[in-house]
């Protein structure tokens, strides 16, 4: 799998590795008083962890839906490190549990959107993106494992994973890396007022490397899929 990756996926594939490779062991020294944000975060890494393994897989819809559980994972655990305890019930008084969604619509997303308008329009953007092939069922996502150009009268037949289109395959790592890239700037930013967990020694330098590569792979992208299109 990690051979048909570096031989098919080229500079998406270093990409998307070297994002996780970052988010995976960035986080230091967290303390006691900042754990629900290790639950979050933790939580996000694992998201990351499968959306890059269902890139990999060639599983495009399952990549996605871990896509979005890591953006609205990294908005959750950016407010979590600015209220640590925040002022949330998850039960009633009855011990029944409370809708578990109301923290994130009355308080974090409205946060989020206040304290991060820049990264909240990419995140919805994203978010916009996936809702509109990969979030329901659809006619099109279909043809991912179908090929409608079997003669009539043949044996239908459909594929486990989704077909190697080069295209596809490129897409998919681009996006888990932007994905991921997206989320660490947002934890990094949150963490400059937050100042709740040290960073790993070398990861100024690795960051930098990772948004060069994150920059030399849109511009391999932007000329990849433009030559695709002729």
């Amino acid at each position: 799998m990690i051979e048909w990756t570096a031989k098919r996926a080229g500079i998406y594939g270093v990409f998307a590795h070297g994002a996780f490779s970052v988010m995976d062991s960035m986080v230091t020294d967290l303390p006691k008083s900042h754990m629900l944000f290790a639950g979050a975060w933790a939580t996000v890494r694992s998201f990351a962890g499968q959306a890059l393994l269902s890139a990999m897989r060639q599983h495009r819809i399952q990549m996605n839906l871990c896509i979005r559980q890591v953006l609205e994972g990294t908005t959750l655990a950016a407010y979590l490190l600015a209220h640590p305890q925040p002022d949330h019930r998850t039960e009633d008084d009855q011990g029944n549990m409370v809708e578990p969604k109301l923290l994130m619509t009355k308080l974090v997303y409205p946060w989020f959107k206040t304290t991060f308008p820049d990264e909240n329009a990419k995140i919805k953007e994203l978010k916009d993106q996936i809702n509109l092939l990969s979030g329901h069922a659809n006619l099109i996502a279909t043809s991912a494992v179908f090929d409608y150009g079997q003669k009539a009268g043949m044996q239908i037949t459909a594929d486990f994973f989704d077909q190697p289109i080069d295209q596809m395959v490129w897409a998919n790592f681009y996006e888990v890396g932007e994905a991921i890239t997206l989320a660490i700037e947002v934890i990094l930013h949150a963490n400059i007022t937050a100042t709740a967990f040290r960073l790993r020694r070398t990861i100024v330098e690795e960051y930098a490397a990772l948004d060069d590569l994150h920059r030399r792979a849109t511009i391999q992208f932007n000329t990849d899929y433009d030559a695709a299109q002729v």
